[in-house]
C-alpha cells in the first residue's frame, strides 16, 4: 500500500487520509504490475469499498470471448477462474451461475451452430467501476477532480444497445463520435485505451470513450448536475 498523507479524496471529495487508488485497477493485470498505471488520491473507504466492484469487473472482462484473447486477460484467466473456485468466492461462482443461460450461437451467415451459456451481467456494477475510472481520468487530465456541480455518468456497449434507434444515433452523433476522432491514449501494456474531448465552451463538461482488453469499450460523459427536485 501507498504512504499515507492527508488530502482531498478524487472520487468522494472528502479531506481526510489519502492512499493511492490505481487506475485503470491493479487486478487486471498480471505481474509484475505496469508501471503506468495512474494513482489517483483516495479515501480509505473509496479505495477499500471498490475493491469488490474491480473484482466483478475484471472476472467479466476475463471471461468475454474476444476480450479474452488480450495478453493481459490471458495472464490472470487461471487466476479469475481459482479464485471463482474458492470456498469464499461461491456465492460470487453462484451469483454467476444464477444469471446464466443457454443462447444459440449463429454464424454471420446466419447459420446455427449449437447453444452455449451466456451470462447476465450487472451492468450498472460495471458502469459505477468506468465511473470511477472517469473520475480519476479526469483528475489525472486536469490535474483536480470533477468540480461541484457536475457528475459523470457511464455506460456500458451492451447497456447501449439497450437504447431506442433514435437514443443510440444521438448517442454516437454527439458524443461516440466527436471524441473517437481525437487520438487514442493507452495505459497498462494496451490493456485499456482510452479518447477523450473536452468542450469547448466549458472545460468541465468531457466525453470519454474507454476500451479494456481490446474489446470492452463504455462510454463516460462528465455534465453539469442536473437540478434538484
Amino acid at each position: 500500500m501507498s504512504k499515507q498523507r492527508e488530502g482531498q479524496c478524487v472520487y468522494c471529495g472528502e479531506n481526510g487520509v489519502l492512499t493511492d487508488d490505481h487506475i485503470p485497477p491493479q487486478c487486471l493485470f498480471g505481474k509484475p504490475r505496469p508501471p503506468d498505471l495512474l494513482a489517483i488520491p483516495s479515501c480509505l473507504r473509496c479505495n477499500n469499498q471498490a475493491s469488490r466492484d474491480d473484482e466483478y469487473f475484471k472476472t467479466v472482462l476475463v471471461l468475454k470471448d474476444k476480450a479474452g484473447d488480450h495478453p493481459e486477460a490471458v495472464s490472470i484467466r487461471p487466476s479469475v477462474m481459482r479464485a471463482l473456485r474458492k470456498a469464499k468466492k461461491r456465492g460470487f461462482a453462484r451469483s454467476f451461475a444464477r444469471r446464466s443461460q443457454p443462447i444459440s450461437i449463429m454464424s454471420p451467415a446466419g447459420l446455427y451452430l449449437g447453444r452455449r451459456m451466456a451470462f447476465n451481467v450487472d451492468l450498472k456494477r460495471l458502469d459505477r467501476v468506468v465511473a470511477r475510472i472517469t473520475k480519476g481520468l479526469f483528475y489525472s487530465r486536469k490535474g483536480y477532480r470533477v468540480p461541484e456541480g457536475y457528475e459523470v455518468h457511464a455506460f456500458s456497449e451492451s447497456g447501449i444497445r439497450d437504447l431506442t434507434v433514435a437514443e443510440t444515433a444521438r448517442l454516437h452523433r454527439d458524443l461516440v463520435g466527436p471524441v473517437l476522432r481525437s487520438a487514442p491514449l493507452s495505459i497498462g501494456r494496451g490493456a485499456m485505451r482510452f479518447w477523450v474531448s473536452f468542450a469547448a465552451n466549458d472545460p468541465q463538461v468531457s466525453g470519454w470513450v474507454l476500451e479494456f482488453y481490446g474489446d470492452v469499450r463504455f462510454a463516460a460523459v462528465t455534465i453539469p448536475a442536473a437540478p434538484a427536485a
